[in-house]
């Protein structure tokens, strides 16, 4: 690693000298980050006659200064099944780490979610759950059905149900859905503030941009004259407050301080859950007063754009490889 450091420039390199276990993207922009797992962890695992290229590589907190150590992280990786219909099970542990993670402060320790998995199934399965490897295939059949009369109700309620026949009742079969689509729907339905990061095999253009929006929930921010800094929710109805606890907004601050908030409280259910109302009871609460004022910013703005000439689309495409092991 030291020689390839020193070929390609240090400059290429996320330099965490400072020994941080959770960088913002701000701070990595443009820059090669590693995962580190080397058999050292702190300078007292190297001998005092160690090698010049592992003194150089071990920055003055001890850690490896280039990047961040991996073991040291949070790690959700069952990515081994036992075949198809392990699918779920992968899929509840998934959901797990989705939800324990977002109840998590994002500043402490850095949370890495697999989504990917093989062994007992191929990897564009467990990415899709389709047929064969290509978005266009159709979902695989499990074999189950649900039934009027409450069969399989409960059996994977997250599969989708469908090619139903109508009798004297319903029958319908029930479908597997992959990992990428089932995360990018929990995503939206769940609002999350904080997921770390999320690792996938062949992530579509749905899953890539609603974990984008997570990362850009400050893009287009408001001040109150509460001082509160507001947006517009991810669910795209709620209005939400930088915050660095998740309870209390952030008021008084700069706009550079409220860019660099941890998390945010979002009114509603998040809002009733923590203080008791959804804060639109009241027409003097920030929650009334940013809902007015976020949306008609973001209708103007609307506007403005509709009226702008046209620069054509564009898009981009994600690609990894596949992987039977790791």
């Amino acid at each position: 690693m030291h020689g390839y450091i020193k070929k390609y420039g240090e400059s290429l390199f996320w330099n965490n000298s400072e020994g941080e276990s959770n960088p913002t993207l701000r701070s990595v922009r443009g820059k090669i980050i590693i995962l580190s797992d080397f058999p050292f962890g702190n300078v007292s695992a190297i001998s005092t006659n160690g090698s010049l290229a592992e003194k150089e590589i071990i920055g003055p907190t001890g850690t490896f200064k280039y990047g961040l150590p991996y073991r040291q992280a949070r790690i959700h990786d069952s990515y081994k099944l036992d075949s198809n219909w392990s699918l779920y099970d992968k899929w509840e542990d998934v959901k797990k780490y989705l939800v324990t993670t977002n109840s998590q402060t994002p500043s402490s320790d850095l949370n890495i979610g697999y989504l990917s998995g093989s062994v007992g199934s191929f990897p564009y399965f467990v990415a899709g759950g389709r047929t064969y490897a290509n978005t266009s295939a159709s979902h695989l059949l499990t074999g189950a059905t649900e039934t009027a009369t409450g069969i399989n109700w409960d059996k994977w309620p997250d599969f989708p149900r469908g090619s139903c026949t109508w009798g004297p009742g319903w029958i319908c079969s029930i479908f597997f859905s992959g990992l990428n689509e089932l995360t990018a729907t929990w995503l939206t339905k769940s609002n999350p503030q904080y997921v770390g990061i999320l690792v996938a095999d062949f992530p579509g253009n749905d899953l890539i941009d609603r974990v984008i929006k997570i990362n850009a929930q400050f893009k287009r921010m408001l001040q109150l004259e509460g001082q509160e800094w507001v947006s517009l929710s991810s669910n795209g109805v709620d209005p939400q407050c930088a915050s660095n606890d998740g309870i209390r907004c952030l008021r008084g601050v700069s706009s550079a301080e409220a860019t660099r908030a941890t998390t945010v409280l979002v009114c509603g259910q998040d809002h009733r859950a923590k203080w008791g109302s959804t804060g639109y009871e009241n027409r003097s609460h920030w929650c009334s007063i940013a809902r007015d004022k976020v949306t008609r910013d973001m209708a103007e703005n609307s506007s403005a754009e509709q009226r702008m000439p046209s620069m054509g689309s564009s898009s981009f495409r994600m690609e990894t490889n596949m992987h039977n092991s790791r």
